[in-house]
């Protein structure tokens, strides 16, 4: 994977950092991409996808290949440049996700793959989302899992980084408690139970909720990296393993007010 220079970073209340994080993938074909992608198998899906916090917009590229209309949104100016010279999307806007300079009710699908555990403000992000889709469309969104053992964004330790370990992540950090965590976390972590507050209370319904073992897209690709793949597959299916998975993935509809009445009867 590409590494880049430039690294953007917000200062939050308490005083501590959080980074901004790196493209989830280049080619649109990487497993840990397709694995999300596979999430809207089945949906009755729109034309036009937004991708927020896109990166490269890598995974834009099999939509687009399909015949969808796609649009990449990012901050950070060189993953929009990297993304345009790999024709992951003919289409990019560099903003930020609590202020995107879009219409209301555009987008049948919006993508937010690793972006709200770095941004500004979640439920700003949330929010902007919900003005920008569509009546009644869909959002998939995934963050990094509490319950998964390892950090994989490092810590930061007196203004430096702690990378991570073995390119795996920083053992057992996520069970600290909240208030000594946040001093030295680089991103958010979320438990299922937050995440689905955050999308609820900005007006989305979740309907799919899965969790993604890591996709070892990382690592040098070799006979065994497939083989831990296949059987990091084969722990998702296991109920008593797969809720500590690297990621939690959520496919949540746009509240509407006929919904929204339903839902409170």
């Amino acid at each position: 994977m590409e590494s880049y220079k430039a690294e953007i970073k917000w200062k939050r209340e308490n005083g501590t950092w959080i980074y901004g994080g790196a493209p989830l993938a280049h080619t649109g074909r990487e497993s840990g991409l397709l694995l999300r992608l596979n999430l809207l198998q089945n949906l009755n899906l729109g034309g036009r996808v937004l991708s927020v916090g896109c990166g490269t917009a890598a995974e834009l590229r099999p939509l687009t290949e399909r015949g969808f209309f796609a649009l990449a949104l990012d901050p950070e100016r060189s993953f929009l440049l990297d993304g345009k010279a790999k024709a992951n999307a003919e289409n990019y806007i560099q903003a930020i996700g609590e202020k995107m300079p879009l219409h209301n009710n555009v987008f049948d699908v919006v993508l937010l793959f690793e972006v709200l555990e770095h941004v500004i403000n979640p439920d700003a992000v949330l929010k902007e989302i919900n003005r920008v889709l569509k009546p009644d469309q869909l959002l998939l969104l995934t963050v990094p899992n509490k319950l998964y053992l390892f950090e994989t964004h490092g810590v930061q330790i007196c203004g430096k980084q702690i990378g991570n370990l073995l390119k795996t992540g920083i053992p057992f950090f996520s069970i600290l408690p909240d208030f000594l965590r946040r001093r030295f976390e680089r991103a958010r972590i979320y438990s299922e139970a937050h995440v689905l507050s955050l999308l609820r209370r900005n007006g989305f319904y979740p309907f799919i909720v899965e969790y993604i073992m890591p996709s070892l897209d990382a690592r040098k690709q070799t006979p065994l990296t497939e083989a831990m793949r296949q059987v990091s597959l084969l722990l998702s299916k296991a109920p008593l393993i797969r809720k500590f998975g690297s990621n939690i993935a959520i496919v949540s509809r746009k509240k509407t007010a006929v919904m929204t009445s339903q839902l409170e009867s």
